[in-house]
C-alpha cells in the first residue's frame, strides 16, 4: 500500500446504518457530512481517538458505497471493518470483472474497481480500462468512460485518444474525457 488513504469498497448490503452502528460503537466522533448533488457524493465524515479520519462516500451513479480513511490509525481500521463487514476484494475484482459475462458485471465491477484504483500507474487496472473501453456492449463502454475521470495516470490519454479514432457510438463522451485528462495532465 502506498502512502495515500486506505479503502474499501462495502459490499451491497452494508448500508448508511450499518456503518452509524460501527461509528458509534468505535466511538468515532461525527465531523460532517455532505448531502448528494448531481456531481457530488453522499459523504459521512467521523475521526477516530488517534486522529485518523474516515469518509463513508455514497456514489448513487453506480451503487458504490465505500470508505476512505486517512492517518495514523487508517490501515488497522480498514483491517478491523473487513474483520465487520462484508466487502468487495480489490484482487478479487481485478480477477473477476475480466471473466465476466454479462455487461452488468463490468459495469458493477468496474465502479467498485474505480474507488480502489491507486495514484500510482497500474499496468493490471489500465489493461482493464483498455478491455473496457474496447468492450462490445455500449453501457460497458459508457461505464468505462465515467470511471476514467479522476484517473490520474497520463498513461490513458493515448487509450482513449486511440478509442476515439475507431468509437462510433460515444465519440462525443470520449472526447470529453480525452480533453479532461489532458487539463488534468497539463495542470489545469
Amino acid at each position: 500500500m502506498s502512502d495515500g488513504p486506505s479503502i474499501i469498497v462495502l459490499n451491497d448490503v452494508v448500508h448508511h446504518a450499518a456503518i452509524l452502528e460501527v461509528a458509534r460503537r468505535w466511538g468515532w466522533k461525527p465531523v460532517g457530512d455532505v448531502r448528494r448533488g448531481h456531481f457530488v457524493l453522499a459523504s459521512e465524515r467521523f475521526t477516530a481517538s488517534d486522529g485518523t479520519s474516515i469518509e463513508y462516500l455514497e456514489d448513487h451513479t453506480a451503487n458504490v458505497r465505500f470508505m476512505q480513511l486517512v492517518g495514523p490509525g487508517q490501515r488497522d481500521i480498514v483491517r478491523r471493518l473487513r474483520q465487520e463487514l462484508p466487502y468487495y476484494d480489490e484482487q478479487v475484482l481485478l480477477r473477476e470483472v475480466p471473466q465476466a459475462t454479462e455487461p452488468v458485471d463490468w459495469i458493477r465491477g468496474l465502479s467498485r474497481l474505480a474507488a480502489y484504483r491507486p495514484r500510482e500507474f497500474s499496468t493490471p487496472y489500465l489493461a482493464l480500462w483498455s478491455r473496457a473501453l474496447n468492450h462490445r456492449d455500449r453501457a460497458v463502454r459508457r461505464a468505462a468512460i465515467r470511471t476514467c475521470y479522476g484517473c490520474p495516470w497520463p498513461e490513458l490519454v493515448p487509450l482513449v485518444a486511440g478509442r476515439i479514432a475507431v468509437e462510433r457510438e460515444l465519440r462525443k463522451p470520449l472526447k470529453t474525457l480525452a480533453q479532461h485528462l489532458e487539463r488534468q495532465h497539463a495542470g489545469g
